[in-house]
């Protein structure tokens, strides 16, 4: 199969580009890391797959709305 085959079977399938898939499981990880785990927030983002902190961060907020850190208080507290 090629490329763009490839591509537009995906998006076919799971409504989104590639690209697009694997940042939102990687933002779907990041949220159950920093709600579950004590790791801190640039370990997190090395483990999801970015390279800083701030992109992972920045990425983060567009994704939820949320900062990081904000997200892993918000979950901290509801866990109480």
């Amino acid at each position: 199969m090629g490329a763009t085959k490839l591509k537009s079977s995906f998006k076919k399938y799971y409504n989104c580009t590639i690209i697009e898939y694997v940042q939102q499981r990687r933002m779907r990880q990041a949220e159950y890391l920093l709600a579950y785990t004590e790791l801190p927030i640039g370990q997190i983002a090395q483990t999801v797959g970015y390279s800083t902190s701030s992109r992972f961060a920045e990425l983060f907020q567009k994704n939820t709305g949320l900062l990081p850190l904000e997200y892993k208080r918000m979950a901290q507290k509801d866990k109480n």
